[in-house]
C-alpha cells in the first residue's frame, strides 16, 4: 500500500513532467487557422450559385424534335379556283365600292341613290379575284338591311357593270327568278314567283347560282335558296357574253342589305 508521502511525491513528478512537454496551440488559434485554410480553398473553386458574382450564360440544350413551319396552300396551275370571305376583316378582293361597309362581321352593301331616270339601276360589287369561268358556283348569306324592301331584290350572280348581268334575285316578299338581263338594251328574261323556300322580311336567306355542263353539251344555270333548288334552265341566256365577273348585287336603288360568308368555286369539267 502506498503511504501518503510518495503518493503526494508522484503527483508533483508528474505535474513536473506535463508542465516540459512543449505547448499546443490554443483553441483560439486553432479556430483562425480552420478559417484562413477554408478561405484559400473557396479562393480556388469556381463560384457557386451563393456568390454575389454575375451568373455565366450557357448555351440551351438543343432539342431533339426539329419543329415545322406552318403549312401552306398553293393553288394549282390546274384549278380548280375556290375563293371564300367571312368578311371579319376588309379585303381587297371586291375592287372599289363606295357604298361598302365593314362592320360586325359583315359587308353592308347599299343603299344607292337613283341612277337617274335610266333602266341602269343594278349595282353591286364584283369579286375581281374570282375571274371569269364558264362553270362556277356562286353563294352567300344575304340578309336585308336598310332602305325599301318588298320586291326589290338582291342577289348573287355575274356582272359587267353598266352591260350585263344574270344571277339568282330575290326579295323579302318571297319572290325570287334566275334572271339575265341586257343593260344596254332593256331585255332580260326571268319572271318573278313566290317561292316556299324563301324567308320573308329582313332575315338571313343562303342564295346560290350554279352554272354547270350537261350531257347534251349545254349549260344548265340554278337557283338555290336555303339548300333549295327553286330554278333550273338549260342556256337560258348567251354564254358568249364577255367580262362577266361573279358579284353580289342589288337590283334596284334604294335598298341595303348585309353580306356574310361569301364563297366562289369554280367548277372543272
Amino acid at each position: 500500500m502506498i503511504s501518503t508521502k510518495k503518493f503526494v511525491a508522484f503527483v508533483v513528478i508528474l505535474f513536473v513532467l506535463t508542465a516540459c512537454q512543449p505547448a499546443g496551440p490554443s483553441a483560439k488559434d486553432q479556430a483562425a487557422t480552420i478559417v484562413a485554410d477554408t478561405a484559400k480553398t473557396q479562393a480556388a473553386l469556381p463560384p457557386t450559385a451563393t456568390s454575389t458574382s454575375a451568373p455565366t450564360e450557357t448555351a440551351a440544350p438543343t432539342s431533339t424534335v426539329t419543329p415545322t413551319a406552318a403549312p401552306t396552300f398553293t393553288a394549282t396551275p390546274s384549278g380548280p379556283l375556290v375563293i371564300k370571305d367571312d368578311f371579319s376583316t376588309k379585303s381587297d378582293i371586291w375592287g372599289k365600292c363606295d357604298k361598302c361597309e365593314w362592320k360586325d362581321g359583315k359587308l353592308f352593301l347599299g343603299p344607292y341613290p337613283p341612277n337617274g331616270n335610266g333602266i341602269n339601276q343594278i349595282f353591286g360589287i364584283i369579286c375581281e379575284a374570282c375571274g371569269e369561268h364558264t362553270y362556277f358556283h356562286i353563294a352567300a348569306d344575304l340578309t336585308f338591311a336598310d332602305g325599301v324592301g318588298g320586291d326589290r331584290e338582291f342577289g348573287v350572280g355575274l356582272l359587267n357593270p353598266g352591260k350585263f348581268f344574270a344571277g339568282t334575285g330575290m326579295a323579302t316578299s318571297q319572290y325570287a327568278r334566275l334572271e339575265a338581263f341586257d343593260i344596254t338594251t332593256g331585255r332580260g328574261t326571268g319572271k318573278f314567283k313566290r317561292y316556299g323556300a324563301i324567308k320573308p322580311g329582313a332575315v338571313t336567306n343562303r342564295v346560290e347560282f350554279t352554272a354547270k355542263p350537261n350531257s347534251s353539251g349545254g349549260t344548265d344555270y340554278s337557283a338555290t335558296i336555303n339548300g333549295k333548288v327553286i330554278i333550273l334552265l338549260t342556256n337560258y341566256f348567251d354564254s358568249s357574253v364577255k367580262g362577266l365577273k361573279p358579284a353580289i348585287y342589288l337590283g334596284w336603288h334604294s335598298i341595303g342589305i348585309s353580306i356574310d360568308n361569301f364563297e366562289y368555286e369554280e367548277i372543272v369539267p
